[in-house]
């Protein structure tokens, strides 16, 4: 009789535990704490547990975690210690997401949040996790994590078609965020003054276009009006020196914007961090000299000359066209005139 009277006692303690007690415990040491208490406490923690977070992915396994805590609906995991993002650790040391990923898949039904932090993600990996829980998963952080690709991604993005939007949000408000907590106000609007200055780009090439068209009709005494007698190939390289022109000339005021625009670390290299664009100026004046305002210019140069050349010359052949068929109509209808 005395047994069957602590059973009840015992039983009806840990209802009211659950339902008045555990629900109020947050924090995951007092979580700790209370599921010691008990073996009937321990279960209650494990049946009530929503969030857990693992500061290294081998102190227990993912098969330990699922029989541990079912009814997860929250999953931080760490891999590669602090040190590795100082490069003090090779990148193959370990922190693979694979199993957990495939235990996750299989169980975990109650999972909606995902935070895997310092591990090795791969597009396999992202395309299981979409196709299993991409209905129900609401959160997935990759934080320092590496191995993935665009193609992994665009599995989250389709499986995850009604939470996209959100993300998109969330993650343009962090951006927002840390340009106003680098620079404030003022951060936003970094490199405005070296982009205004490039806004004479367009203008410099079609002046120079126009001045060595001029030139050349001149010594080969044609017509001003119309470009015939000039010949597409001759367009198109006067197409591309105006556009080399113009870009010789603006190309380091897009250095000096990209520079600025390019997060400021103050505890990093003081040669590297500009308080604005005359600072910029001289300082890759005094470390790096006149190179340094054109370097990566071979590859802007051969994207956007070739791409005016072939505008002016398309642009001119149709010019061409145009006016040959207004003057034939023009022609047919002085023609069909009576008498």
């Amino acid at each position: 009789m005395e047994d069957e009277k602590v059973t009840k006692v015992s039983s009806a303690v840990s209802d009211v535990v659950l339902g008045c007690v555990m629900p109020y415990i947050l924090d995951p040491k007092d979580r700790d704490a209370a599921s010691l208490v008990c073996r009937r406490w321990y279960e209650l923690d494990a049946l009530t547990r929503k969030h857990v977070t693992i500061a290294l992915c081998y102190t227990t396994s993912p098969d330990r975690l699922r029989r541990r805590f079912r009814h997860l609906e929250s999953l931080k995991l760490k891999g590669k210690p602090r040190a590795a993002m100082f490069n003090l650790i090779p990148e193959d040391w370990g922190g693979y997401v694979t199993p957990w990923v495939t235990e996750i898949a299989e169980s975990f039904n109650c999972l909606r949040s995902l935070h895997f932090r310092r591990m090795i993600v791969r597009d396999s990996d992202l395309e299981l996790l979409a196709r299993s829980r991409g209905r129900v998963l609401q959160a997935l952080k990759l934080d320092k994590c590496s191995g993935f690709s665009t193609d992994g991604l665009l599995h989250i993005g389709r499986s995850c078609r009604i939470c996209y939007k959100d993300k998109e949000v969330c993650r343009e408000h962090s951006q927002i965020q840390e340009v106003y907590n680098e620079a404030g106000v003022r951060g936003f609007w970094k490199g405005v003054f070296p982009t205004l200055i490039m806004v004479s780009n367009p203008s410099m090439q079609f002046m120079l276009y126009e001045t060595m068209l001029k030139k050349l009709k001149k010594r080969r005494g044609l017509s001003t009006k119309g470009n015939i007698g000039v010949t597409a190939l001759e367009i198109f390289l006067l197409g591309a020196f105006a556009k080399l022109g113009a870009t010789v000339v603006t190309y380091p005021l897009l250095v000096v914007k990209s520079r600025l625009q390019v997060k400021q670390v103050s505890t990093g290299d003081k040669r590297h961090h500009y308080k604005g664009t005359l600072d910029a100026i001289l300082k890759m004046i005094r470390y790096e000299g006149f190179y340094g305002f054109y370097k990566g210019m071979s590859t802007k140069i051969v994207q956007s000359v070739l791409a005016a050349a072939v505008l002016f010359m398309i642009k001119e052949e149709l010019v061409k066209g145009a006016r040959l068929l207004l003057t034939k109509d023009a022609a047919n209808s002085v023609k069909s005139k009576p008498r």
